[in-house]
C-alpha cells in the first residue's frame, strides 16, 4: 500500500505539490543544515502572509525551526514545501496526540514526502526514535483562535521536547498501522 493511500485514512489529508511536475520525478538529495537555513531565510525574507515557524526533522539529521510560507493563492495550511520535498509531500492535520483521546491545545500539520520514490533514510529520525523513515517530516502548528478561519502559527523553539513526544507518538500509530496493513489485517 502507498503512503498517500495509508495516509488517506487519517483526517484532513492534504497533497502538496513538487517542485516537477507529477509525470517527472528524481531521487530525492539529503537535506542538509546549510540548506535549510537558505530555505528558511528565503521564506523569511518574503515576508509573505501566513509566514509560519515549522519544525523539521530532516534526513541530514538537523531538527531546527524552519520558516515556511502557504502556496500563493491557496489556504493557509496548503504550505509552499517542494524544496523540502521535490516529489511532493502529503499531510494530516493532528487535533489530538495520536494514540489518545488527549485533545491538543493548537492543531498541528504532520507532513512527510509523498512516497512516490524512495526517499533518503531520516538520520533524524533513526537516532531519536530508533525508526526507519524515508524523507523529511515536518510539523507545523495552527493557530488556536481561529478554529472557523484557520492560519498557522510560529511553533515556539520551547516546545521542542513537545514535538518530539507529538512526533514520536504519531510515529508509533503510524508504525502500527502500516504493519497492521502489510500484515493483511483490518
Amino acid at each position: 500500500m502507498s503512503r498517500t493511500s495509508l495516509w488517506a485514512q487519517f483526517d484532513a489529508m492534504i497533497v502538496h505539490p513538487g517542485k516537477l511536475p507529477s509525470d517527472c520525478i528524481h531521487e530525492e538529495a539529503v537535506m542538509t543544515e546549510e540548506e535549510l537555513i537558505q530555505i528558511s531565510a528565503e521564506y523569511k525574507r518574503t515576508n509573505s502572509p501566513g509566514l509560519c515557524r515549522a519544525f523539521i526533522f530532516a534526513t541530514g539529521g538537523s531538527v531546527r525551526g524552519v520558516y515556511l510560507a502557504p502556496q500563493i493563492g491557496s489556504p493557509c495550511d496548503h504550505l509552499a514545501v517542494e524544496r523540502l520535498f521535490p516529489n511532493g509531500a502529503i499531510s494530516i492535520k493532528l487535533l489530538e496526540v495520536p494514540g489518545t483521546s488527549l485533545k491538543l491545545i493548537n492543531d498541528w500539520r504532520v507532513l512527510v514526502s509523498s512516497g512516490k520514490v524512495p526517499a533518503p533514510a531520516n538520520v533524524s529520525v533513526q537516532s531519536y526514535f530508533n525508526v526507519h523513515w524515508e524523507g523529511n517530516i515536518v510539523l507545523a502548528c495552527y493557530h488556536r483562535s481561529a478554529p472557523h478561519w484557520p492560519r498557522m502559527n510560529h511553533a515556539p523553539l520551547a516546545l521542542s521536547p513537545f514535538i518530539v513526544l507529538l512526533l514520536k507518538s504519531f510515529l508509533q500509530i503510524y508504525v502500527a498501522l502500516d504493519k497492521a496493513i502489510e500484515n493483511g489485517e483490518p
